[in-house]
């Protein structure tokens, strides 16, 4: 059961690596106050990727 999902889209991968961590570890900050129920590192994932063209119809 899950309680909330989040999820963030960075414009570039340098927006990515300024902003994420902060977040995390806000996540990990409120956490802690909460006794630990409120974010569990095991259910996070960060994805990084870009944008392609597979097929492009004129």
């Amino acid at each position: 059961m899950y309680e909330g999902v989040a999820a963030l889209y960075y414009d570039s991968p340098e927006e990515a690596l300024t902003h994420f961590p902060a977040y995390e570890r806000s996540l990990r900050g409120h956490s802690t106050g909460t006794g630990g129920s409120f974010y569990d590192p095991s259910r996070s994932f960060a994805l990084y990727s870009r944008e392609v063209t597979i097929f492009h119809r004129p």
